[in-house]
């Protein structure tokens, strides 16, 4: 199974969790397993994520909201740009060369304002997916 990007640990992952490729480890595995109870989110939801793209769901969007907030990409409602570029780099074990792209990835979607989390989890996911299109996956850099 893959991971989004992510993502994702996008998103904060997880953005991270859904720009990573491979299996999610014990730590990611655990908070998708809680997101997917708390924001009520369906098997699908989860599938479309790993299978790097946009939960659809009615949940799917909390679902996101929840991945990012547990892994400090989202923070009192705003997106954590430090936090997001961190995750990124970690999943990507660290790959400096990927650095710039990865500034710019975040330059584009860190200011991303929401008042409503799940809405804001959503374009989040959005931006990082159309990012990695445009500036390719750092991890293949």
């Amino acid at each position: 199974m893959q991971a989004v990007f992510s993502l994702a640990f996008v998103l904060g992952v997880l953005v991270a969790i859904t720009i990573a490729g491979g299996p999610p480890s014990e730590e990611k595995k655990k908070i998708i397993d809680e997101c997917k109870a708390q924001e009520k989110a369906t098997d699908d939801d989860v599938q479309q994520l790993m299978s790097h793209k946009l939960p659809n769901g009615p949940n799917g969007k909390c679902f996101l909201a929840c991945i990012n907030e547990k892994t400090g990409v989202i923070k009192d409602g705003k997106i954590n740009g430090d936090m997001l570029k961190a995750n990124i780099l970690k999943e990507n074990g660290g790959n400096e060369k990927a650095a710039g792209s990865v500034n710019e990835m975040v330059a584009e979607c860190q200011g991303i304002n929401n008042p409503q989390r799940c809405e804001l989890a959503f374009q989040l996911m959005d931006c990082m997916m159309k990012s990695y299109a445009k500036y390719g996956n750092p991890k293949q850099m």
